[in-house]
């Protein structure tokens, strides 16, 4: 089926809005010519917004990368081809598809979009504290800020709150919520497999987390993860 197509048959699910993504670099999707891929053809950009928007009644976004590598940053060319075919914000992470998650995120060059468009712009890349959030608002100029990995093992980033500021009882409460949906939804031993990297995340910066780490990777139970959990003690005061 055609995007419009898809983006019709999604609007019986009702949602708020529709998001394109042209910045996943991972490359089973890029290889088909999806994700950031399509930062390469900027006139396939277009014709695709622009049939989306014209068949669905909610908003659509967009999030983008600045290009598929150094010499190929056409971050403001794309930027202002989705303004004008109809999007009504766009996400830009500051770094190319070859950079992957590798060197840092280039604010500036998401300041030069929000320069340049007139609508809502979302920055992107390298938001891990409360300060960067600040931080990244200050060079870019942005309206909002999107965190993805950001927030893995630190959901409380969306409060304000740094990891560190997170007491060990209130990380558990919410280890115990999130490794039950997954084991819902995957089933076991894969839910709690899949939930391991998560896992890692929460209790990585813990004094003694190492030793911890090595026993968790091994655990294949729920009971017995969350068993593990319960029964460490965080040496220090």
């Amino acid at each position: 089926a055609s995007l419009a197509e898809a983006g019709r048959r999604l609007m019986a699910f009702g949602p708020d809005l529709l998001d394109l993504n042209l910045g996943c670099p991972a490359r089973h999707v890029s290889w088909r010519g999806r994700g950031a891929a399509l930062l390469c053809d900027p006139r396939r950009i277009g014709s695709l917004v622009a049939s989306l928007t014209r068949a669905v009644s909610v908003p659509v976004t967009a999030k983008m990368r600045l290009g598929w590598d150094e010499d190929t940053r056409n971050y403001l060319e794309v930027a202002r081809i989705l303004e004008d075919n109809g999007v009504a914000a766009i996400g830009v992470h500051g770094r190319t598809k070859a950079q992957g998650f590798s060197g840092r995120a280039d604010w500036k060059a998401i300041a030069e979009v929000k320069a340049l468009v007139k609508v809502p712009v979302l920055a992107n890349g390298d938001v891990r504290t409360v300060a960067d959030i600040a931080a990244i608002r200050s060079v870019t100029g942005c309206d909002a800020v999107l965190i993805g990995r950001g927030a893995i093992g630190n959901p409380w980033i969306f409060q304000r709150r740094d990891i560190a500021d997170v007491s060990y009882p209130e990380r558990l409460a919410v280890i115990r919520r999130h490794l039950e949906a997954m084991v819902a939804y995957y089933g076991e031993p894969l839910g709690v497999i899949l939930f391991r990297k998560h896992l890692i995340k929460y209790v990585q910066e813990l004094d003694g987390a190492k030793a911890l780490r090595q026993k968790l990777v091994t655990v294949e139970e729920p009971e017995a993860l969350l068993r593990l959990l319960e029964d460490w003690e965080r040496p220090g005061p």
